[in-house]
Formats: structure tokens, C-alpha cells, sequence
């Protein structure tokens, strides 16, 4: 049985994101895969970073290939006090989708041609969870394209 193609591909950027070394933070971070990015206020007193799978669609290319389209997201949150702390988190989100599109950080173990296609940012922040808790809530999008054998 096959693993799910959305989950994978998250847990292989979660662990590249996590071997990265970020400049804005002088450091590596911990990055896990996680399908409901929920937090409680505790956790939050440092960044948390978590990659969530997102939806699939395939396409037929030819008669033995299809194209799977993941998508999956990159929640970045922390309990902010300050205007610099939020654009010391923002700049750290700049950092991840720059990170992906220059291909510093490659989702490696993906089958060959695969590769990002689009890489959004959504939700620079969640307004409504700065103004209720001080908490940085922001999501980058990432989008692959994946070559596979028709079945």
C-alpha cells in the first residue's frame, strides 16, 4: 500500500526546512509535519513552524502518465509582543518562500521531475489572531508537480 502522496510530500519539506539554516534566525529550526497546525498559547513562546498536507489533483499527460499537483502549506506561528517581533516573523516567512524558489531547500526523495510550480502567501498573517492573542499565524503555500506512472 502506498503512503498518501499529499503527506509525504509534506513530511519530505518539513524535513528539509528543518536541516536549513535561516539567517534571519541564525539557526536551524524544528519543522514537523503536522495535519491540524493547532497551538496553545504555552507553545508559542518560540517559533513553530509545521508543514500540512493539502490537496492532490491528477491530470493525464500521456497514456502512461499522469501529473499529481500537491499542495501543501507552511504555517509559521509565534506569540508576538511587538512590532518587531512581527516583522522578524515576517521576515522569516520572506525567508522560507525565497528559500524554496531559489532551490536551497528541495523536498528531496521526490520522484524525478517533480518540482514546485507556484509558492503563495496567502495568509501573510491572521489579523484576527494578532488582535485576540498577539499570536503571528501565517501560511506559505507550495504547489509540485508530480510525474507518475498511470495505474
Amino acid at each position: 500500500m502506498n503512503s498518501h502522496i499529499s503527506r509525504d510530500v509534506a513530511t519530505k519539506l518539513a524535513t528539509a526546512l528543518a536541516a536549513h539554516s535561516w539567517v534571519s534566525l541564525g539557526s536551524t529550526i524544528d519543522v514537523q509535519m503536522r495535519r491540524k497546525p493547532d497551538y496553545g498559547l504555552d507553545e508559542l513562546g518560540s517559533l513553530i513552524v509545521s508543514v500540512v498536507p493539502g490537496p492532490v489533483t491528477f491530470t493525464t499527460e500521456t497514456r502512461q502518465m499522469e501529473l499529481a499537483e500537491v499542495t501543501v502549506g507552511v504555517v509559521i506561528a509565534r506569540h508576538v509582543g511587538s512590532d518587531a517581533d512581527i516583522a522578524a516573523a515576517e521576515d522569516f516567512e520572506q525567508e522560507v518562500v525565497d528559500a524554496i524558489r531559489s532551490g536551497s531547500v528541495t523536498a528531496s526523495g521526490l520522484p524525478d521531475g517533480a518540482d514546485w510550480t507556484e509558492i503563495a502567501n496567502p495568509v501573510p498573517y491572521d489579523p484576527e489572531a494578532l488582535d485576540a492573542r498577539n499570536v503571528f499565524l501565517g501560511q506559505v503555500t507550495v504547489t509540485y508537480k508530480i510525474p507518475m506512472d498511470r495505474v
